[in-house]
């Protein structure tokens, strides 16, 4: 495998390159700025941002400004690891979850008015005047 060094990457931006391939093969997503620079000993984001840049353009990795996160790995030569999944599969699943995690939360809200309705049922019948039965008189034995 080549070498970051030999691909012209700097060691700081290699280094940089490792935390993000870390994170994404450790917790399934990568860093954000403020993560990357607490790691690197970077106070600013924009000492980052400038790092993140040049990887960018060496073709290392691909960014999407509209994400925190949005740092996806492109090239599997530069650095350690293997390629990072899209960012796209790390965002379904989190979607998927809070989609099951809704969806659990209907059925509990369906199956409390259903039991509502039931109560409701239950008190309408208990509310209803009872209907006295008649009594039939027995007949007299004739003595």
């Amino acid at each position: 495998m080549e070498s970051a060094m030999a691909r012209g990457l700097t060691a700081r931006q290699a280094e940089c390159l490792a935390i993000i391939r870390e994170s994404v093969a450790t917790r399934g997503f990568p860093p954000t700025l403020r993560e990357i620079g607490a790691r690197m000993g970077i106070g600013s984001t924009n000492g980052v941002n400038d790092h993140l840049k040049a990887l960018e353009r060496k073709g290392a990795i691909a960014r999407d400004d509209e994400l925190s996160r949005g740092i996806r790995v492109l090239d599997p030569t530069a650095g350690i690891g293997s390629v990072a999944p899209p960012l796209e599969s790390a965002r379904i699943r989190s979607l998927r979850e809070q989609l099951g995690e809704a969806m659990a939360q209907v059925r509990l809200i369906e199956q409390a008015i259903e039991l509502e309705e039931q109560i409701e049922r239950a008190a309408k019948k208990l509310a209803r005047p009872r209907l006295e039965m008649p009594t039939v008189d027995e007949p007299q034995v004739a003595q």
